[in-house]
């Protein structure tokens, strides 16, 4: 037992891993992996969209693309309550309350998001009590009728309850959302990875045919390592000679193509705008004059 601790360890098992990481990225082979994007994320793109219209002052497109989001991702109330503030700051009433009032009903009432909903909802109506005084008070003054004689009082016609609108209001397909700037870091960086991977398997066959020319070339060397007349004339030499060299120099070629269209192609890649990992919750709080809205997460 202690003849087998104080063996010295196996260190070339971790080159081995290295190396195997580096073949693997440098030939794409994990490409399926990182294009694999699941709709939750597709969801946390758009919310991203929906915050750069919000705060660039187009609200209505910030609401079309929170309810776009919300499509992909029905778990996430956040997406609707982006709905609800982009439509109460681009003025539509009736659009924002019918999103606080879905907030409401999807989330229990002890959580925060309900409410928050809960007092945008308060906020939305008591902003309507003083316009609906002010239409009253316009309203032109009609002139006193001569009263009529008296009628039998007829019976009055009987009413209907309103129908409550549905807790929850489907959101309307909405047009794809325009891709982000700098997407084609992506299809330039995997096209120059690609050509690197090329020049890499161009390169090692290119160096087995040469190393197997020149061994054969070999073949016809006396013990005293010079070329047995008998079996090879020096032209024969001299141009199968002429050809090993063509095929390094093909080597050398076909590696610094490959070295210099893996570099530009993970600069792409690194560069690129990418959407990381899902978000994980999403912030909405009103801010001093307007209603600021974070999303919190990684991209």
């Amino acid at each position: 037992m202690t003849d087998l601790m104080q063996q010295p360890r196996n260190r070339s098992a971790p080159h081995l891993f290295v190396a195997a990481l580096v073949v693997w990225s440098t030939l794409g082979l994990d490409r399926p992996l990182l294009a694999a994007q699941p709709q939750v994320t597709e969801a946390a793109i758009v919310a991203k969209q929906a915050i750069d219209y919000y705060q660039n002052g187009n609200p209505a497109m910030a609401a079309e693309l929170y309810r776009r989001a919300f499509q992909l991702d029905p778990t996430k109330a956040d997406y609707l309550f982006g709905v609800g503030r982009s439509e109460q700051k681009a003025g539509r009433v009736r659009e924002a309350t019918a999103a606080y009032e879905n907030v409401v009903a999807l989330l229990p009432s002890t959580n925060p998001l309900a409410r928050k909903a809960q007092t945008a909802l308060a906020e939305l109506r008591a902003d309507a009590a003083p316009t609906q005084a002010q239409n009253l008070a316009n309203r032109p003054l009609v002139a006193e009728k001569v009263p009529e004689p008296a009628r039998a009082p007829e019976p009055a016609p009987a009413t209907v309850a309103p129908v409550p609108a549905p807790a929850h209001v489907a959101p309307a397909a909405q047009p794809a959302a325009a891709p982000a700037p700098g997407d084609w870091h992506r299809p330039v960086g995997w096209s120059l990875v690609a050509v690197s991977g090329a020049g890499v398997v161009g390169a090692v066959i290119l160096a087995v045919l040469a190393s197997k020319n020149q061994s054969d070339l070999n073949g016809f060397k006396t013990s005293a390592g010079l070329y047995d007349p008998t079996r090879i004339t020096p032209t024969d030499v001299g141009s199968r000679q002429t050809s090993i060299n063509s095929l390094w120099t093909g080597v050398g070629i076909a590696g610094g193509v490959a070295a210099v269209a893996g570099g530009v192609g993970a600069w792409a890649l690194l560069t690129a705008p990418s959407p990381g990992s899902p978000v994980q919750s999403m912030t909405l709080t009103p801010g001093p004059g307007d209603v600021g809205l974070g999303l919190a997460g990684r991209f």
